[in-house]
C-alpha cells in the first residue's frame, strides 16, 4: 500500500467525508464502480417510422445490462414520446407508458436498479405527472419525481440524486417550461442533507443546465453543484452528446436512444474516486474504458486528475472491458512504447504495469485496445508523471570556505534585517560603502573573491530560481544601483565593518546571537 493509499485509510478513522480532489491511483479495482446512462427512449415515436424506440428500449435493458453488468442504469427522460405516433406531442398516451413499463418489467428491472426521470415529453399536458407517477419505475416507488439512492465501493460513499427538471406544470407543447421549481430545490437538499457523510457526489436530470432551460434558477442550481463538488451532472435532452467541465462538475450529455443513429449509451466509472466517461453506439462490441489512470484530457481538461508517481515503482494500468461473449485479449501502450500485457483481476476489470522512473513529466499518451470476436475497441488518454525532487541535507550554521571562493549554504538577509547594523555607521561613511549584489555595504577586493549563483532572470526582479545554496527572493537592484561606480571608503571604516561581521560570525559559531532565517 503507498503513502497515499495510508492517508485516505486514516481519514476514515477521523469520519472525514473525501471529495473528488482526493482522488487518486488506486492499488487495486476494490475502489472501483461503474453505471449506465442512457437518456430520451421516446416509447411510440415508432408507431409510424419503426421500431428503434422499443427494440433500443429491449436490448438495453438485456444485452447491455448484461454484458456491462453495472451497478445501476439511469434514463433522464423523455421516457416516452406522446405523439401516438403523430407528428407532434399532444399529450401522455397509455398504450406508449404500458409498452414502456412491460419492456422493463418482462426484462426484470427494478426500483434498486434502474432509475428513470421525467422529460419535457413525459409532461406535456399532464399537470402534476400522473403518468410517469403510475407508470415508470421510480415514479411508482416513490411517488414522487425527484429521488436519491447511495452505492458504496471501495469505503466510498456514493450519493447519487435524480432532479425533476421539466417544471411539472403540464403545459400543452411546444412550452418547455423547464427548471426546478420550489420543491424541487426542497428535495434536492434534503437528499444532500440526509447523506452528509457522501464522499462523491453525482447528479442526473433531464434538461441541460443552461440559462435557456434553468433561467432564474440556474445560478442556484449550480451554487450546488460548487458548494457541494458534485463531480458529474448527467441529462439528455438534446440528443447530442457533449463532455465538458463547468467550473469543477462535468456536463455530461447523452444522445437519445429512441431515435439517434449513434453514442446512445454512456459508460460512467469512478475508481479511486476518480471519474472516467465515454459513450458508445447500441450493439458495438467489444467496449474499453480506462480508470487509473485517470484521462487528463477527458472533458478537455479533467480538474481531478493526478500524476503518476514515479518513485513508487511500477505503475498500475486498469481498465474495464466488455463484450457479450467475453473479451479476450488486452493490451497497453504507453506513448510509443512495447505493448504491455494485461490481465483480468476481477469481472470485467483488466490490469497490468509499467515503468514510470524514465517518463518526464509532461503528459504521456495511454492507449488500451481490447479485442474479441475478431473485433477491436480502442481508447487514447493522457497522464502525467511526478518525480519528487530529493530534499537537500539539513544545515544548522553557515560554513566559509575562502580556499574555494565560493559561499556554501549562505542564506539571503532579508533587507530590513541588516538595517540595524547600518547604523553603527556614521551616514556620511555609510554612503560611501560599496553595495553588493546582496544588498549590503561591502569591500570591493573581498567581493571579487566570492562567486553568488545567481542568474540572471533574478537580476531583473523575477523570483530566484531553485538553487540549493540561495533561498528566498532576490530583490531587483536595477542598474543605477548605489552599487555601481561607488567610491572607496576610508581605511577606518573598512575595519570597523569587518571587525563587526566577523563579531557576528563569531557569535553564530558559540550558537548566540543574532540569526536570520
Amino acid at each position: 500500500m503507498t503513502f497515499r493509499s495510508w492517508l485516505f485509510t486514516l481519514s476514515f478513522l477521523f469520519l472525514v467525508a473525501a471529495t473528488p480532489q482526493q482522488a487518486h491511483h488506486a492499488d487495486g479495482p476494490d475502489e472501483l464502480l461503474w453505471f449506465l446512462v442512457v437518456s430520451d427512449s421516446h416509447v411510440g415515436t415508432g408507431l409510424i417510422g419503426g421500431s428503434q424506440d422499443t427494440d433500443y428500449l429491449h436490448w438495453a435493458t438485456t444485452t447491455l445490462v448484461d454484458t456491462i453488468q453495472p451497478a445501476f442504469m439511469v434514463n433522464c427522460g423523455d421516457l416516452t414520446d406522446g405523439t401516438g405516433g403523430g407528428l407532434f406531442p399532444t399529450g401522455p398516451k397509455d398504450e406508449e407508458w404500458s409498452s414502456y413499463r412491460a419492456i422493463l418489467d418482462d426484462n426484470g428491472m427494478t426500483a434498486d436498479f434502474y432509475y428513470d426521470l421525467p422529460g419535457n415529453h413525459d409532461q406535456y399536458s399532464d399537470l402534476g405527472l400522473p403518468h410517469y407517477l403510475g407508470y415508470s419505475i421510480q415514479g411508482e416507488a416513490h411517488g414522487t419525481s425527484n429521488y436519491h439512492w447511495t452505492v458504496e465501493a471501495g469505503g466510498w460513499k456514493y450519493l447519487f440524486i435524480g432532479v425533476d427538471s421539466t417544471g411539472s406544470d403540464g403545459a400543452p407543447w411546444p412550452a418547455d417550461n423547464a427548471g426546478l421549481d420550489g420543491a424541487d430545490f426542497e428535495a434536492l437538499y434534503a437528499a444532500l442533507d440526509a447523506e452528509p457523510d457522501a464522499d462523491i457526489i453525482a447528479v442526473f436530470g433531464h434538461h441541460p443546465a443552461t440559462s435557456n432551460y434553468f433561467g432564474d434558477g440556474l445560478n442556484e442550481f449550480r451554487n450546488v453543484f460548487d458548494d457541494h463538488l458534485v463531480s458529474a451532472y448527467l441529462f439528455g435532452h438534446s440528443h447530442d452528446y457533449s463532455v465538458k467541465w463547468e467550473s469543477d462538475t462535468m456536463q455530461f450529455n447523452i444522445r437519445s436512444l429512441g431515435k439517434s443513429a449513434n453514442l446512445q449509451v454512456g459508460l460512467i466509472a469512478f475508481d479511486g474516486l476518480g471519474l472516467s466517461a465515454k459513450a458508445f453506439d447500441v450493439d458495438d462490441w467489444p467496449q474499453v474504458l480506462v480508470t487509473a489512470p485517470l484521462n487528463s484530457g477527458l472533458g478537455g481538461n479533467h480538474p481531478y486528475d493526478y500524476m503518476v508517481d514515479a518513485s513508487a515503482g511500477p505503475a498500475l494500468v486498469r481498465a474495464i472491458a466488455f463484450h457479450p461473449n467475453g473479451v479476450e485479449n488486452v493490451i497497453a501502450v504507453v506513448d510509443d512504447g512495447p505493448s504491455i500485457a494485461m490481465s483480468v483481476v476481477d469481472d470485467n476489470v483488466w490490469e497490468g504495469t509499467f515503468d514510470p522512473s524514465e517518463l518526464d513529466e509532461y503528459p504521456h499518451s495511454l492507449k488500451v485496445i481490447a479485442t474479441a470476436d475478431g473485433q477491436a475497441d480502442q481508447q487514447v488518454s493522457s497522464f502525467y508523471v511526478f518525480n519528487a525532487p530529493e530534499s537537500p541535507e539539513p544545515t544548522d550554521h553557515v560554513e566559509w570556505l575562502p580556499d574555494a571562493g565560493v559561499v556554501e549554504n549562505f542564506e539571503i538577509i532579508e533587507e530590513e534585517d541588516l538595517q540595524p547594523l547600518f547604523e553603527v555607521l556614521p551616514e556620511d561613511l555609510e554612503a560611501e560603502l560599496p553595495v553588493s549584489d546582496l544588498g549590503f555595504p561591502m569591500d570591493p577586493d573581498l567581493s571579487a573573491g566570492l562567486e553568488i549563483p545567481v542568474q540572471q532572470d533574478a537580476l531583473e526582479g523575477e523570483p530566484a530560481p531553485d538553487i540549493p545554496t540561495i533561498t528566498g527572493y532576490i530583490k531587483n537592484t536595477g542598474s543605477d544601483g548605489c552599487g555601481a561606480g561607488a567610491t572607496t571608503a576610508s581605511s577606518t571604516a573598512i575595519m570597523l565593518f569587518l571587525i563587526l561581521l566577523s563579531g557576528l560570525a563569531l557569535l553564530r559559531r558559540l550558537g548566540i546571537g543574532l540569526y536570520y532565517p
